[in-house]
């Protein structure tokens, strides 16, 4: 064999063997992992967080390519809204390393000291639907409450031609969403310049369906002569009023609007137990949040304060495409794979 093709041979082979070594580090590299934990107050034992994990798992689909892996750590107490587990959970996440949280906090003040942590370690910080009480958090994706309570108002306001007087049933104290929708519908009634006058009791109806039941008839036997609407801001304070406004036959005079998710709020309104409700959108929750992360985790600039729409609804536009992708998300395509 000549010299010459021998050294061609060589140098043919060279360039193999570069380009071998170049399309593996550039185009067959393992995809880079990145590990987003979301924690939130309970699994997926309600149509809410199933929603929420839903719409994160959309996202991480969207986000996974050949280039990059997104996993996806849905992480929920053995106790439903127990603190100290949500606590120790936001804690176990930084120690073993994830690359971003968000986190639905049970409570805004207990939570700090795990979240420094985590910032001090720049993992990047999401808070779903509440407030953290820490300035170095990433952002706050979350549903603008007030504004829910304030479209209610409007509802209500219609439902009784701008005039008589209208019941609000309050929740918890505690339940920061709840009292933000409440405080949105107070103002939203100061919007008639008078000719609606709200009534709200000092109490709060309390933590279960039986409370809330009791207390609502209480409420009734009180004011129930004297109203024209009833607002309620919490999911199971909306149906237990309701089964006491059908207990005591004030359902056909009492209008009723109410928080509800989902089919509950799709059955209520067909079925004429509610006259007009307003409907979060936990999908879109779950979704924005986890790419909120994802994009802190890449470097990029992200929105401190990212609002999802909610929607009001009434008989009249149920065919709406914005309330039905709200009132029907694809859970199940994304819990299930259906």
């Amino acid at each position: 064999m000549g010299k010459a093709l021998l050294v061609q041979i060589t140098l043919n082979w060279m360039a193999i063997i570069l380009l071998l070594m170049f399309t593996t580090v550039v185009g067959w590299s393992e995809p880079k992992k990145c590990r987003i934990a979301l924690i939130v107050p309970e699994g997926d034992t309600s149509f809410f967080w199933q929603a929420v994990h839903a719409g994160a798992i959309k996202a991480q689909r969207e986000l996974t390519n050949e280039r990059n892996e997104v996993q996806l750590l849905w992480i929920a107490p053995h106790e439903p809204n127990s603190l100290k587990e949500e606590v120790n959970l936001v804690g176990d996440a930084v120690g073993s390393g994830v690359d971003g949280i968000a986190v639905a906090p049970l409570d805004p003040h207990a939570l700090v000291p795990p979240i420094e942590l985590a910032i001090r370690q720049k993992i990047p910080v999401v808070a779903v639907e509440l407030p953290l009480d820490y300035p170095l958090i990433t952002s706050i994706v979350a549903t603008n409450n007030f504004q829910c309570g304030s479209e209610a108002s409007i509802i209500a306001g219609k439902l009784i031609g701008e005039r008589g007087t209208v019941l609000i049933v309050r929740h918890l104290l505690t339940d920061l969403s709840s009292v933000k929708r409440e405080n949105g519908f107070l103002d939203g009634i100061r919007e008639f310049y008078g000719t609606v006058e709200a009534i709200v009791p000092q109490d709060y109806a309390g933590a279960t369906d039986q409370e809330a039941y009791q207390f609502t008839l209480k409420l009734l036997k009180t004011y129930g002569g004297r109203i024209n609407a009833m607002f309620t801001a919490d999911p199971m304070i909306t149906k237990a009023a309701h089964r006491a406004l059908k207990d005591v036959g004030l359902t056909d005079r009492v209008k009723h609007v109410g928080f509800l998710y989902g089919n509950d709020a799709l059955t209520a309104i067909k079925s004429g137990e509610l006259q007009g409700l307003v409907a979060p959108d936990p999908f879109t929750l779950g979704y924005l949040s986890t790419k909120c992360v994802y994009e802190a985790i890449k470097g990029h600039t992200v929105n401190p304060r990212i609002e999802v729409t909610e929607a009001a609804v009434i008989p009249g536009n149920l065919e709406d495409p914005q309330v039905k992708a709200i009132l029907q998300p694809p859970i199940d395509q994304y819990l299930r794979g259906d």
